[in-house]
């Protein structure tokens, strides 16, 4: 009995014991702070905090770094969407793996809506679906004009923020008051460098780039590529030469289109030049032709003269001068070598600023020189189903609705009077009635088989590509749009054209679930969701190769000459020669040389911009008779086009404008697994250049 008392006490001081033990460390764990995350992520846009989130591409800087003792791995999910529809969003993903204390950095490209704003979230979530770590997000900013200055820190950020912008309204008059947006790339904490976009498309958001010549040297070769691709897709870049060495920088003479030479800074640059502010209307407020100029604030300002001394200017290659220094053309975009740089006596002069707000405006307003700029065209909206119908192999199958109607008529006779006076003739007119459900299902039979036919049993794809390139170029960017028709539903992988192509779905009314990859090969879409006997739209955002390129230059005479060195023939070709109207060809063979004067002369209608408006449209419908004859459905592709490019000044009028189908497409022969079945490039070429 005693033995059993003793055993009963020990167990219960020992259960006594380990109770204590378990309050006393709870306590310890309520009064100690909480462990750190194993992960930390934070992120920021690539062209800097005040970027904003356009219709078109940005990308997002991301870096990850882990604290924790223990490998983390898992997988970045970048989400947009907007608070109104399901539809409108998607997810950008990246796979991870970090070793413990490693960190690691990442580019994430995304893209707007037109039509909502969006909210952004980015979360590390391990393979369970588990969040491992989340990331604030900066709110988008309005879309106005935006400098990106990749000086660090910006010493004329302050000065250019502060000023308003007078934006001419290329398609209903007047002007708009607007801010200027200025942001400074983040630096990479792993590597210490500016975290710039990999993708030229990545560069959507900005209008005009500010960096100096030691800075420019800096960046690392596939940056330095996405930099200098976007000046040919149409960008504006600025370049202080700070140094003697700075002028022969390899990939800046290229730009400049030939060794760059220094010289006195013009008269005119040193001249009080004359700047327009606004007074006192709010940003965003429109002002009439007629009826704004009391509103707009002249200024008439010189530089210093500290600074003036210092100014100079700039000559060889392409460069002409400008009135901030020199500029000249590349491809479709400018370079501006600036007469000042960005450090003092220069930041701190009122007139400096003024003049770069100007430059970014100048660089604002030539946008519209580009039918579809790169990476800026919205992924929704009712244009968007202009391409797809111009793109799904339904259109075509409208025989099917016809035969089916006369099929039909055929039954409605048989199955009636026809059926009904042959029963009559052998006296059993209701024998009739056991023959309707034969008749009937012969009838539903048959348009099954004929509306099978017709919509067929296999998928296919069709692109549409249009390129936009300067006169002898031989890189062109390439909007592709790429369509999926699949007879069931399927999920199916999508790989860009090249590494730095960007792509994704265009909504418009169909939504097709899918997510945007990134790894170290590029960005491609997977699990996209096909519908059956539907068109799928992806938008890819690159560039083309054009071999020799299209040279446009004048001949002795004073005319166009166009030169072929395409690698391709040129079929169904209009011209436009500036102060002589427009010009067609049937076909311009690949190395074949035209005059303006020997093509067809097409209507002086074409092109004529509508009332309050300096943009010439494409009048695809006026010149539909005229392409399609030598290209067929090449006037319905052209509309589309034009849907698609609601601001665009096609036909500007000082320059020459070729637009014109490349025969054979891009020659491929499937995509994503499924047959191509239609491939059409247009091609639209501007301005003189290239080897007479």
């Amino acid at each position: 009995m005693g033995r059993a008392i003793r055993i009963v006490t020990e167990r219960l001081l020992r259960a006594g014991s380990a109770l204590l033990a378990t309050l006393f460390a709870t306590s310890l764990a309520w009064g100690a702070p909480p462990a750190a995350p194993a992960l930390t992520l934070t992120t920021s846009p690539a062209l800097g905090p005040n970027t904003p989130l356009p219709e078109g591409w940005s990308t997002y800087a991301v870096w990850l770094a882990n604290a924790g003792a223990a490998e983390q791995s898992g997988t970045l999910e970048l989400e947009v969407k907007t608070p109104f529809s399901h539809e409108q969003a998607h997810v950008v993903t990246a796979p991870f793996t970090l070793a413990a204390g490693a960190r690691a950095t990442f580019e994430l490209p995304t893209h707007g809506y037109s039509n909502a704003p969006v909210d952004v979230t980015l979360n590390a979530k391990a393979a369970d679906g588990s969040v491992l770590a989340t990331a604030a997000v900066t709110e988008p900013k309005p879309n106005d004009p935006l400098l990106v200055d990749l000086s660090t820190p910006s010493r004329i950020g302050a000065a250019v923020r502060s000023l308003g912008l007078l934006l001419e309204k290329p398609a209903g008059g007047g002007v708009v008051v607007g801010s200027a947006l200025v942001s400074t790339p983040p630096v990479d904490p792993v590597s210490g460098d500016l975290a710039l976009p990999r993708w030229a498309a990545g560069y959507a958001p900005a209008s005009l780039v500010v960096t100096s010549g030691r800075r420019l040297a800096s960046l690392g070769r596939e940056q330095l590529r996405a930099l200098t691709d976007w000046v040919l897709s149409g960008g504006a870049l600025a370049v202080a030469l700070e140094r003697a060495e700075d002028a022969r920088f390899e990939p800046l003479v290229a730009l400049a289109g030939g060794p760059i030479e220094r010289t006195e800074a013009p008269n005119e640059l040193l001249a009080p030049a004359l700047f327009y502010q606004p007074g006192e209307l709010s940003p965003g407020t429109a002002m009439g032709p007629g009826s704004g100029s009391r509103s707009i604030v002249a200024l008439r300002l010189g530089p210093r003269s500290d600074t003036a001394g210092l100014l100079e200017g700039f000559k060889g290659g392409n460069l002409r001068p400008s009135p901030w220094g020199a500029v000249a053309s590349y491809g479709l975009g400018e370079l501006h070598l600036l007469a000042f740089d960005l450090g003092e006596p220069y930041a701190s002069d009122r007139w400096v600023a003024l003049k770069l707000s100007d430059l970014l405006r100048h660089a604002k307003e030539r946008e519209v020189a580009v039918a579809l700029p790169l990476g800026r065209t919205p992924f929704d909206g009712m244009a968007a189903n202009a391409i797809r119908a111009e793109l799904d192999p339904n259109r075509s199958m409208r025989w099917t609705i016809v035969v089916s109607a006369l099929i039909l008529l055929v039954y409605a006779a048989l199955a009636g009077p026809v059926s009904f006076w042959l029963a009559a003739r052998r006296g059993k007119p209701l024998r009739a009635l056991w023959h309707l459900p034969l008749w009937a299902g012969s009838t539903l039979a048959l348009i099954v088989v004929i509306g099978l036919l017709g919509k067929g049993i296999r998928g296919r794809a069709r692109h549409l590509t249009f390129m936009e390139v300067g006169a002898g170029m031989e890189r062109a960017v390439a909007t592709r749009y790429r369509s999926f028709y699949t007879s069931a539903s399927r999920l199916i992988t999508v790989e860009p054209t090249a590494r730095s192509s960007l792509i994704d779905e265009v909504v418009g009314d169909e939504f097709a679930d899918r997510s945007l990859v990134v790894d170290r090969d590029g960005a491609h879409i997977e699990r996209l969701r096909t519908k059956p006997w539907a068109t799928t739209l992806v938008r890819d955002d690159g560039f083309a190769s054009l071999a020799g390129g299209i040279s446009i230059v004048r001949d002795e005479s004073g005319d166009v000459t166009v030169h072929n060195r395409a690698a391709r023939d040129l079929v169904a070709a209009v011209l436009r020669v500036p102060g002589r109207g427009f010009y067609a060809f049937g076909r311009i063979g690949d190395g074949k040389s035209v005059h303006g004067r020997d093509g067809e002369a097409l209507s002086t209608s074409i092109g004529v911009p509508p009332v309050y408006s300096r943009l010439h449209p494409l009048a695809a419908t006026l010149l539909a008779p005229t392409v399609d004859k030598y290209a067929e459905g090449l006037g319905a592709a052209l509309a589309a086009l034009e849907a698609q490019a609601s601001e665009a000044d096609f036909w500007p009028e000082d320059v020459p404008v070729l637009i014109a189908q490349l025969d054979g497409g891009e020659g491929k022969l499937r995509d994503s697994g499924y047959e191509l079945d239609r491939d059409r490039v247009i091609v639209r070429v501007v301005g003189f250049g290239g080897v007479p």
